[in-house]
Formats: structure tokens, C-alpha cells, sequence
């Protein structure tokens, strides 16, 4: 065979790859930050306002990014696969995981040093394409350090670009409530470190911690949290609390009712432990209803649970007496002291 009919052969191969149906990639690419910060795709001839072109079957591809010190990296997934053998992960430089079947390009944010993507696909055609984008940490104005004691802080998680550590005397816990409970993603711009500012050890994200419904706790005295890209008219929450106060507290619930006189209901199964409703608005809120173990006890706070914000106990007994059993506060938890609750709030 003459090299011009097989230089001819490698052409329309290439060319099937990236205009036809179906696409070819590799394992253990290496993609490093573009020449003027410009993104990277795959394919390189796919862009956003197009659909996800399909991968060839019985394929595994991965892609290796490296993200300098000081830059983030964004990465834009448009991909959904057809079997149960075909998926997408990815991995941050903390380890941690996340496997997915559909991307509807709900970004996601990554810290240097590097993170990866791969894709499995098997018998059938799995969709996929993918923009990544590098940008430096933004540069913000009233960057905070913030001091944790008795009483919780709560902020807005992801409407502005903010840079704040909190500390304590012992441990920090922080705890993300997303306003929409089956909407996380906007949680995902607000990276998590070590210590007091970005030179702290990268552990995680708030989408990742809110996921667990368990509180995150930081190594030492100090956690920072950076929000890289603002969600407009978001009311995401962080709640954060000393963990001195918090430490046998096994599950956390937001109380996660509508605006006005609106009744909801909330569950909670903290097994052997303890577990808490917990609240992030100023407003009325009034116990209608309750279901408990027979040997379980309620404890209200008008905050962190410690000694300085404690309302009430009841026994199983007492707080069905008591009912309706009405606190007006900023924070307000209800723990109880193991196995499962229910509760009917009404909230005003």
C-alpha cells in the first residue's frame, strides 16, 4: 500500500472521529493550563451552543489537570451515558470522588495542584463533551477572620465572592444548607482549606460537605472558605458552630419551610446518637406535632447547644403536654437525644 493511500486513510479516520458520530479518545492525557488562559475542549471542535458529540463504544478516557498554585480550574461537563456499565468521575487533589451518569454543565471547581476526569463508556453510545476553563483567585475587599463561640454564625454560602476564615479555641464545624435541598450545585464555587487562608491543605467543597447532611470539621482551630464564582439571588446558607459544642451530634436537618404560616414536617435518625433540627432565619417557630422514641428527650437551644443558649428538655411524656411548644430566634436547634423524631413545625 502506497504512504499517499494510507496518509489518506489516517485523514478520513480523523476526520470520522471528530465529525461523525462517534468520537475517539484515550487514556492518561495530560492537559496543562492554556497559552493566555484559553479553555481547552474535547473535542476541540465541539463548543457550548452545540450538542455532545458521541465517544466510540467500549471506550475509557481520562484527562489529567494540573492547575497552577494561586489558579482554579472550571470544568463544564455536557454528557449523559446509556448503560449501567458507562459512567463519569472525577477527582480532586483531596481525593475526593464523584461518579455521575447524566452532566447537564452545572460547572465544577478545582484547586491546584490537579484533578482528574475520566469517562467509561460501554456497549452503548455515551455522550460527551467538555470545556475547561483557569482563572487566578479572585482578589476581594474585607476578607474576614472570624471568631467562633457560643453562639453559631450563619452567612449567605454563595451570592457574593468572599474569602473568610473562622476559628475557635479547639474545632471548627461547618455546616452548608442549599436553599433548594435538590439544587446543591451552586455549593460547588465554595472551596474549603485548612488554616487560615488559601496556603492551608485543600479538603473539600461545600456541594460535597452539604451532600453528607453531616457537619464538616476542620483539622485544627481553623477552617477558610473561599466562594471563587457568585450565584445571583442565591440564599444557600453556612452555618458554623464550635465544635466543642457540637462533637456528639451525629446528623444535622434544616428546617427548610417557605416563607409565611406554612406547616412542614421534618425527620431525623441519628441512631444511638444525637441528631438536631436546625434553623438559619429569624422568625416563630412552633412545635404542632411530635414522634419520638418512648426513652428519647427534646432539647431546644437558641443555638449552639451549650448551656448559654438552652431553652427546654422534655421527655417523651412532657413534650406531648406541652404542645404547641413555640421559640422565636435566630439558629434554633432541636436535638434530640437518639434514634428517630418527626416533627410538625408551623412557621411564621
Amino acid at each position: 500500500m502506497s504512504k499517499t493511500i494510507i496518509l489518506l486513510a489516517t485523514l478520513m479516520a480523523v476526520a470520522f472521529a471528530a465529525n461523525g458520530t462517534n468520537t475517539i479518545c484515550k487514556q492518561g492525557n495530560i492537559v496543562n493550563m492554556q497559552f493566555n488562559s484559553k479553555p481547552y475542549y474535547f473535542p476541540s471542535s465541539w463548543s457550548e451552543n452545540q450538542t455532545a458529540p458521541q465517544l466510540e463504544k467500549h471506550q475509557s478516557c481520562s484527562w489529567t489537570v494540573t492547575v497552577p498554585q494561586g489558579y482554579y480550574a472550571k470544568l463544564i461537563i455536557d454528557g449523559k451515558t446509556q448503560d449501567v456499565d458507562s459512567r463519569f468521575e472525577t477527582i480532586d487533589a483531596a481525593g475526593n470522588f464523584i461518579q455521575s451518569r447524566h452532566e447537564k454543565r452545572e460547572p465544577y471547581y478545582f484547586p491546584s495542584p490537579k484533578f482528574t476526569f475520566a469517562v467509561t463508556n460501554g456497549a452503548n453510545l455515551t455522550t460527551l463533551g467538555f470545556k475547561i476553563v483557569w482563572a487566578p483567585f479572585p482578589k476581594t475587599f474585607g476578607d474576614s477572620i472570624s471568631a467562633i463561640g457560643h453562639m453559631p454564625r450563619i452567612y449567605n454560602a454563595t451570592n457574593s465572592v468572599y474569602k473568610s476564615a473562622y476559628s475557635t479555641s479547639t474545632q471548627v464545624s461547618i455546616l452548608p444548607f442549599p436553599a433548594d435541598p435538590k439544587n446543591l450545585y451552586a455549593l460547588r464555587s465554595a472551596l474549603v482549606f485548612d488554616g487560615y487562608d488559601l496556603t492551608g491543605s485543600y479538603m473539600s467543597n461545600l456541594y460535597l460537605i452539604a451532600k453528607t447532611r453531616k457537619q464538616f470539621i476542620s483539622r485544627g482551630s481553623s477552617i477558610f472558605v473561599i466562594n471563587v464564582e457568585p450565584t445571583s439571588n442565591s440564599s444557600d446558607t453556612l452555618y458554623v458552630q464550635n465544635y466543642v459544642y457540637t462533637k456528639d451530634i451525629n446528623e444535622y436537618v434544616e428546617l427548610n419551610c417557605a416563607a409565611g404560616n406554612v406547616t412542614c414536617s421534618v425527620e431525623l435518625n441519628g441512631g444511638s446518637q444525637k441528631s438536631a433540627v436546625v434553623t438559619v432565619e429569624l422568625r416563630t417557630e412552633i412545635i404542632t406535632n411530635i414522634a419520638m422514641e418512648n426513652n428519647a428527650t427534646l432539647s431546644i437551644y437558641g443555638g449552639s447547644p451549650n448551656d448559654m443558649c438552652f431553652i427546654a428538655t422534655y421527655n417523651s411524656t412532657e413534650v406531648k403536654a406541652a404542645l404547641p411548644i413555640s421559640t422565636m430566634g435566630l439558629g434554633n436547634q432541636y436535638v434530640i437525644s437518639h434514634g428517630k423524631a418527626a416533627f410538625t413545625f408551623n412557621v411564621r
